[in-house]
């Protein structure tokens, strides 16, 4: 698990939107891949002020020349930083298997903040791993999920869909703050931005085939106003708006469906040389071209972090 410096400025802008205090629980120890000095550049950029923070605080740093997450998170004002993981092999304060139940009652509602950065992906139960994230999160808290959403290939057992998240949450009584679909180049992730797309229900209904060849995922804040005991099964709601809309128009006269368009068969260069040159292309370069002509980023209100 890992935080690159766009990831880090999504937790930067969500600080400077509500400043973080307490304790933050990370579903495995997250390791930086930025310095100490290009945190201080993107807290600078988002408009953060930093925490001085005491040489006495654990450095358990596990990518050689980067900061660690003690000092992150330290800086941005927590009082406690705590990892839970499967095993301890990464120093995990607290080793615990989400596939199961496992939140103890002194653990129950102790956490202002709990933060997966790829960790839910490698949970088979995932149900199971819901439950515990939110009985570890305080009322009043927040879940911070940074994760795969689409080509990540055998990365974890998932790749989420937005509206898994979306559903789960608000089925369950908490309140959506922040919801993004991003799109990152995996060759440059660790130190460049990445784009930022507006989620909201309905944004992405049936969007099969529109993702372009880049890498995706989703960045979201979810903060938990009351107490929630054992948690519901949501329906998907892309579903309820088509029963809702079924039930409101029953019983009036429908209108004729739209014929449906084919759409045009992909062709960058139908004749001539630049045809020929292309199809000496490598195939993985002609594919990629082809990519990017016909899809787009999927969501406006784009910005890049």
């Amino acid at each position: 698990m890992g935080l690159s410096r766009s990831s880090i400025a999504f937790l930067m802008a969500e600080a400077a939107r509500r400043p973080f205090s307490g304790r933050i629980l990370m579903l495995g120890l997250q390791s930086l891949l930025i310095t100490e000095e290009e945190i201080e550049e993107v807290a600078h950029e988002q408009g953060v002020k930093l925490r001085d923070v005491p040489e006495t605080i654990r450095q358990r740093t596990l990518q050689p020349g980067c900061a660690s997450a003690d000092y992150l998170f330290y800086r941005l004002g927590f009082d406690e930083v705590i990892a839970t993981d499967v095993s301890d092999f990464e120093g995990a304060d607290l080793v615990l298997d989400l596939n199961e139940l496992c939140v103890a009652p002194d653990q129950k509602g102790l956490y202002d903040v709990v933060l997966d950065s790829g960790t839910l992906e490698h949970v088979f139960h995932l149900p199971n791993a819901l439950q515990n994230v939110i009985d570890f999160t305080a009322v009043g808290g927040r879940f911070i999920h940074i994760g795969p959403s689409s080509n990540h290939l055998d990365h974890g057992f998932y790749m989420f869909s937005p509206t898994l998240f979306w559903d789960f949450f608000t089925a369950n009584g908490l309140d959506i703050q922040t919801f993004y679909l991003l799109r990152y180049n995996l060759l440059t992730a660790a130190r460049e931005k990445w784009l930022y797309g507006e989620y909201e229900p309905g944004a992405l209904d049936n969007a099969t085939g529109t993702l372009d060849v880049g890498t995706y995922a989703l960045s979201l804040v979810v903060e938990k106003p009351t107490e929630v005991g054992e948690i519901s099964i949501p329906q998907q709601s892309m579903y309820k708006r088509i029963w809702s809309a079924a039930e409101s128009s029953a019983g009036q006269p429908q209108p004729a469906p739209a014929p449906q368009v084919r759409p045009k068969p992909i062709t960058l260069w139908r004749s001539g040389p630049r045809k020929w040159l292309f199809h000496k292309l490598p195939p993985g370069l002609r594919l990629w071209l082809k990519a990017i002509r016909r899809n787009r980023f999927p969501l406006p209100k784009q910005r890049w972090m």
